[in-house]
């Protein structure tokens, strides 16, 4: 080490006190070093010090690649819960992270690397996507008029389920506007907030 430039001392000192995972690459090489926060990230891979950083991440360097070639260009960049699909544990895996890949320049400014902050966020992406194909799916389940129609009391003050059809698991949007049908104009809104509030609270809806 001490025959290294002060610039990666100096950057790989930081990275290796640092609790973010972190790798250090350097050179035209892409020669990486990394702190022990980056184990999680790599898994199951071969010992990636001192290997080039374009074979550890071969099944994904066509997509990092060009983001590395930036950052080498002196374009740093950062990017949010970018899917990757890598092989970290023997097998091929969608994941997603958010990261930044930063120059690192010698004192006369030129680029001789870059550090790899990284932050995987894959468990919270799959979360928010569940999340999100759920909720359009009760969606659907409360709008479609193939799913259910409902008549309106004489009095307006209720709702009668009076049809019951097959679930569209897979539909997003109601194949009629059974709200233009069955419910009288002044009282639409009313309806549709009721809807959007048992979406929001998971539950059923009463008018």
């Amino acid at each position: 080490m001490e025959e290294w430039p002060i610039s990666l001392r100096t950057v790989v000192d930081m990275m290796l006190n640092s609790e973010f995972p972190q790798a250090v690459v350097w050179g035209p090489e892409y020669t990486t070093i990394h702190n022990d926060a980056f184990l999680p990230i790599l898994g199951a891979k071969p010992g990636a010090t001192g290997r080039p950083f374009a074979d550890i991440w071969s099944e994904a360097w066509e997509r990092i690649g060009p983001i590395a070639r930036a950052a080498y260009e002196g374009k740093p960049t950062f990017i949010k819960d970018y899917p990757l699909v890598i092989n970290r544990n023997g097998r091929s895996e969608q994941a997603y992270f958010t990261f930044s890949y930063s120059p690192v320049r010698a004192g006369d400014g030129a680029v001789l690397g870059m550090i790899d902050t990284v932050v995987e966020t894959t468990a919270r992406v799959r979360d928010s996507l569940a999340l999100a194909q759920s909720e359009q799916r009760l969606r659907a389940f409360v709008t479609a008029s193939s799913e259910v129609v409902y008549r309106v009391g004489p009095d307006w003050s209720r709702m009668h389920q009076v049809q019951r059809r097959g679930f569209l698991t897979d539909t997003a949007e109601p194949k009629t506007d059974w709200m233009e049908r069955y419910i009288p104009p002044d009282d639409r809104d009313l309806v549709r907030r009721a809807i959007d509030q048992a979406i929001g609270a998971k539950s059923r809806f009463e008018i």
